[in-house]
């Protein structure tokens, strides 16, 4: 588990980190958009769940962080499609908790899940690989399994932010 001491902060006009670095491709920046990539992978048989606090947003009020996994061996079409500003990868095991309180799996369309992220709120993900579940809790709202996902695959946790974001790693457990 990370104390309060060792949390890891991630926004788009910096990175800090007490304890740990998120993993980010090499070569890979953007101006309007950050990405993070948790350094954990969750295999087979593993349970994994972090919890996670929105710290900050541009005075403008707009907030549009976005909280999922994506499988490991497609962070590189992401990275591409940031890189470039456009779609050219497709990734299929991408599965998102949304700005908005949609739930996206890959470019799909979003579907109504939650609520609406919002400064402080707290955000916990729980990826159970026995179960083959992602789930979430709002502010300590169970919002319930937000989908099945491929066991056999590896996943990671990411983040991506636009405008003005931070994101505080309160927690990390398994």
């Amino acid at each position: 588990a990370i104390t309060q001491n060792q949390c890891v902060t991630i926004s788009n006009y910096g990175l800090t980190a007490r304890k740990g670095t998120p993993y980010i491709p090499s070569n890979w920046s953007n101006a309007s958009a950050a990405f993070a990539f948790g350094s954990c992978i969750v295999d087979e048989d593993q349970c994994q769940t972090w919890k996670l606090q929105i710290t900050e947003q541009e005075n403008s009020g707009n907030l549009w962080p976005c909280i999922g996994i994506i499988a490991d061996n497609e962070i590189y079409k992401l990275a591409e499609n940031c890189k470039q500003n456009k779609r050219v990868y497709e990734p299929k095991r991408w599965y998102t908790l949304g700005y908005d309180g949609q739930k996206y799996i890959g470019y799909g369309q979003g579907k109504k899940y939650g609520d609406r992220l919002r400064l402080r709120d707290i955000i916990e993900m729980t990826l159970d690989m026995r179960e083959s579940t992602l789930s979430f809790r709002l502010n300590n709202k169970d919002l319930g399994v937000m989908c099945q996902i491929d066991s056999s695959t590896r996943y990671r946790m990411y983040i991506s932010m636009y405008n003005r974001t931070e994101i505080t790693i309160l927690d990390t457990c398994s």
